[in-house]
């Protein structure tokens, strides 16, 4: 089927054309609305100008494909996989599209519309979203490692747990934006407008906030070690549960902040009145009960963790369970669960002021051990061979909600 037959039977009221070959035509400028290629072979095929709304792409080749500036609203690129090929969607409208557990790597997003739009899961890495749009967009777990975002727009965007390592972020939008569980370790956010951001257990220690604009800003359980934080706005923040060890405040306006059980910069914890206890995390002075938002309530007598004396840290056995459904998404990818598990310690590891740097034990716990290589390489994404924790691996027959594996640790802080 050559490109003119193809447009023909599209004019013709045909819609379906799953795993057609479609591969390097010319299509600029055509009206494919709704159009189905599921599995379709779109390597190097020219899109530009084409109004693709609500096309579907699931499974799609498209690799070296042009989108330069094609209507793609609710377009179906979920689980999409480029095998790192570039493929430009430059002044693209991908408004409320699905790009969802896709691959992405070195694809190019300059002054692209993604408002709205689910990229939850999404491997973005070293993608230029240079001059993007991605408001109210839902990123939860996607990786911007090494993404050029300068100048981009996430007023609302949800971030949580998002990778952003060596991501390129100048004149960035944040205001309103979600960024829960974020490592912004080192990044130099001076100046910057983050206003109503929702910071949650973020690492942000090092961090340069100079000037910084954080009215409203929730930072509860953010670790802001050693953060510059001279000349920001704080007001109306709320700090409770925030580590402030180091912090230098120098000129810091904190009118109205709720500083609750907070570590200040001389490392006293603040009370708000004297004598106050909070119940929810502290039993007596040896003791304390671990709980953070970002990792699943367990069930039956169970405590996410314990902090003994404030510098032992157990962490209960956990499993790939997702929050948003409050259970195990992928019950038979293990690679997913592992992923899954590792982050929800990782959570309870920082809401209790640690890091996986901080472990000295783990107990791993497989159904079949078949799978310990997989789980190996997710392992060691976490722990290097220098300064690993020990570590026990048993195969036992069950785990609860069928779960592949589980983990519990010990860390020292």
């Amino acid at each position: 089927m050559d490109a003119q037959e193809f447009l023909t039977k599209y004019a013709n009221g045909e819609r379906n054309f799953q795993r057609a070959k479609l591969a390097g035509f010319d299509l600029r400028g055509v009206d494919l609305i709704g159009v189905d290629l599921t599995a379709a072979d779109l390597t190097g095929t020219i899109f530009k100008g084409a109004d693709l709304s609500k096309a579907i792409f699931t499974g799609a080749k498209i690799h070296k494909a042009d989108f330069t500036a094609a209507i793609l609203i609710e377009a179906n690129f979920q689980g999409i996989n480029t095998e790192n090929h570039q493929v430009n969607f430059s002044r693209a409208d991908l408004g409320k599209a699905n790009l969802s557990k896709s691959n992405f790597a070195y694809s190019i997003f300059i002054k692209v519309k993604l408002d709205f739009a689910k990229l939850n899961y999404a491997n973005l890495n070293s993608t230029n979203l240079e001059f993007a749009s991605l408001k109210q967009a839902d990123l939860i777990q996607s990786n911007f490692n090494g993404a050029n975002l300068n100048k981009a727009n996430l007023a609302g965007a949800d971030l949580t747990r998002a990778s952003l390592n060596s991501v390129k972020f100048q004149e960035v939008n944040l205001q309103g934006a979600k960024l829960k569980g974020v490592n912004l370790t080192s990044m130099d956010l001076s100046e910057f407008n983050l206003a109503n951001v929702d910071f949650t257990g973020a690492t942000l220690e090092n961090i340069n906030l100079r000037k910084a604009c954080l009215r409203g800003a929730n930072l509860e359980r953010a670790s802001l070690c050693k953060a510059d934080l001279m000349n920001a706005d704080f007001t109306k923040a709320n700090l409770q549960k925030a580590d402030l060890t180091d912090a230098k405040t120098y000129g810091t306006i904190f009118e109205d902040v709720d500083f609750t059980r907070a570590i200040m910069p001389d490392g006293e914890i603040y009370f708000s009145e004297v004598g106050e206890v909070d119940s929810k995390i502290v039993y007596n002075q040896q003791k304390q009960v671990i709980f953070t938002e970002l990792a699943p309530k367990l069930k039956g007598l169970n405590s996410q963790g314990i902090s003994a004396d404030g510098k032992l840290i157990f962490i209960n056995g956990q499993i790939g369970i997702d929050l948003r459904v409050n259970d195990i998404l992928y019950p038979d990818d293990f690679q997913r669960q592992t992923e899954q598990m590792m982050a929800n310690i990782q959570a309870i590891l920082n809401a209790a002021g640690a890091s996986f740097q901080d472990v000295v034990e783990t107990k791993v716990y497989l159904t079949d051990m078949q799978n310990f290589s997989a789980f190996e390489a997710v392992y060691g994404k976490y722990f290097d061979y220098v300064s690993a924790p020990t570590r026990a691996c048993l195969q036992i027959a069950q785990l609860p909600q069928n779960a592949l594996v589980a983990m519990d640790c010990v860390a020292v802080i």
